[in-house]
């Protein structure tokens, strides 16, 4: 499925990123996870649930398993790789759960692997409802589709229906369809991106996009060249809505292909 990654070889100049992960104004705990390796160009958000320790010991093991992502392997490996990991990962939960009684242990994940010898290149996994976003001259894309019941439905939807199935007010928004541990095959979604000079890439959680609509996000985002400024600024965001849930964001700004 990775057969697009073959071609001329091109360099990628500066990778600037930043990272937050807070447990709110709200929660008790921090059932999110994340995980950085700049030598793979390798980034992922883990969003945890079933409460308490069930939710963070979930997204652990996702970050857990990401982390053994060969970082010597060619990009075509790498990508095989991390959906192994997540695969290996499903498993782990639901083995847990299963040992424990726990019926809720679960979680997200979002990842983006950047090519090193063909940076123009990215791929984006996601499973879940936790989300990456490309902002480019100004405008923000949403690279992630969630897998919710709105979510779903709303692709199937147009108009008004559309937008009313997306709602944040409609229960249907947060009803997972997908999740690791939820069933023995919690595959994840794959889009393959280009990328140029001036991107910004950013993967979160729910806690953020709950809370901060996509032109909101494209406001903070292009306010600033600097990933560390941006993030500052869109933690204050959450803050001021009230930051009801766990937030985790990787704010990534690329720099010059050549």
């Amino acid at each position: 499925m990775f057969g697009w990654l073959f071609g001329k070889k091109k360099r990628l100049g500066a990778l600037d990123y930043a990272v937050k992960s807070e447990v709110g104004l709200v929660r008790s705990n921090n059932e999110d996870n994340y995980f950085v390796d700049e030598s793979r160009t390798l980034f992922c958000v883990a969003d945890g649930m079933g409460g308490g320790a069930e939710g963070e010991v979930a997204s652990a093991i996702v970050v857990e398993e990401v982390a053994k992502v060969v970082p010597e392997k060619p990009y075509r490996s790498r990508l095989e790789h991390f959906e192994a990991a997540l695969e290996t990962a499903n498993q782990r939960i639901r083995k847990i759960a299963a040992d424990k009684g726990y019926r809720q242990m679960g979680s997200t994940a979002v990842g983006i692997i950047i090519s090193e010898d063909r940076p123009s290149r990215a791929a984006i996994c996601h499973v879940g409802d936790s989300r990456a976003y490309r902002l480019r001259d100004s405008k923000i894309e949403p690279l992630t589709r969630d897998h919710t019941v709105g979510g779903e439905l709303s692709s199937m939807a147009t108009g008004a229906k559309a937008s009313q199935l997306k709602d944040r007010a409609n229960p249907l928004a947060h009803m997972l369809t997908r999740a690791l541990g939820a069933t023995d095959n919690s595959l994840g979604d794959w889009k393959l991106i280009d990328l140029k000079r001036g991107d910004k890439l950013i993967i979160c959680s729910d806690g953020v996009h709950d809370v901060i609509t996509d032109d909101h996000l494209r406001k903070i985002m292009k306010a600033d060249d600097e990933p560390a400024k941006i993030a500052a600024r869109l933690e204050k965001a959450i803050l001021k809505a009230g930051a009801p849930d766990n937030y985790t964001y990787i704010i990534i700004n690329v720099g010059e292909v050549k």
